[in-house]
């Protein structure tokens, strides 16, 4: 099952931060991100690391050993604007019913693009598994 945000724009940089709070359990397998900016187009050749944290975001500032690395290198095509480029990450996290996890994407050779959301904590996307909170 894929649960998309949306891919407005309308900013970049080198991350994006959101949360998941599972409604059921779920296993989070890879993750999908906006893989195209000004300096980023469809076909370039990014990496990436993808980085978590266990609880509510708003407990995480910055620093060494708040963020736990879960994945990286691999090069990955840019699908194009617009369009979910896979991170083909290789990831199994398991996120029981009842709890939230933080992630942290980070693009390790050019910008992305990413929608500017609310406040931290608002519930971007949801279905009857998982809500993808805004970070």
């Amino acid at each position: 099952m894929v649960l998309s945000t949306p891919f407005n724009g309308g900013n970049g940089g080198n991350g994006q931060v959101f949360q998941i709070e599972a409604l059921t359990d779920i296993v989070v397998r890879d993750f999908g991100v906006n893989a195209v900016d000004g300096f980023l187009e469809a076909g370039d050749i990014t990496t990436w690391s993808v980085y978590q944290h266990d609880g509510f975001l708003s407990s995480v500032t910055a620093g060494a050993g708040l963020w736990t690395l879960i994945a990286s290198g691999g090069a990955v095509v840019s699908a194009g604007a617009n369009e979910i480029t896979y991170l083909n990450s290789g990831l199994s996290v398991s996120i029981a019913a009842g709890t939230i996890e933080a992630f942290l994407i980070l693009e390790t050779s050019n910008l992305v693009s990413y929608t500017n959301g609310g406040n931290v904590g608002n519930i971007e996307v949801s279905n009857g598994d998982l809500r993808i909170l805004q970070g």
